[in-house]
């Protein structure tokens, strides 16, 4: 008897399951306006987000493009600079040959000064042209000394 209790309880819970599963035409039409609206939704954010991907990319290839614009010129900057350093380090050598070569120049001029400063104040008869005049003086008078003691 618990059984024929049983099975009539497990029909009208099967049938009562069975209802509350069903759905009506307007739920399911409700439902499906719903899924549309999701859709398209999602449609859209797939196309926002599509350009947003399309914009990022272009500004990557905009920063790659200005990156290597940067990199070239800072290249090219270096390579003028090395250029302008091997100048300035040739001109410095250059300017350093010059001073050096003048002070020695300064230098001969200064002892040729000091040796013409230095015959020009001893005596004239102490200087090699003083006492050759003086010896050219005493023949030429005495040859005159001669030659009027003579003719007088």
């Amino acid at each position: 008897m618990k059984r024929q209790r049983l099975i009539p309880l497990f029909f009208l819970l099967l049938v009562s399951l069975l209802n509350a599963q069903q759905v009506t035409k307007a739920q399911l039409a409700k439902a499906l306006q719903e899924c549309e609206q999701d859709f398209q939704a999602g449609k859209q954010q797939i196309e926002i987000l599509s350009k947003a991907l399309k914009a990022t990319n272009h500004l990557i290839d905009r920063q790659t493009a200005v990156s290597d614009s940067l990199i070239t010129n800072l290249r090219t900057q270096l390579v003028l600079q090395d250029s302008v350093t091997t100048l300035l380090k040739a001109n410095a050598d250059t300017l350093h040959m010059m001073v050096t070569d003048y002070n020695k120049k300064l230098d001969e001029v200064n002892s040729l000064y000091i040796r013409e400063l230095k015959k020009r104040s001893r005596p004239w008869f102490l200087s090699g042209n003083g006492l050759q005049g003086l010896s050219y003086g005493l023949f030429i008078g005495a040859a005159l000394g001669l030659i009027f003691g003579i003719a007088l």
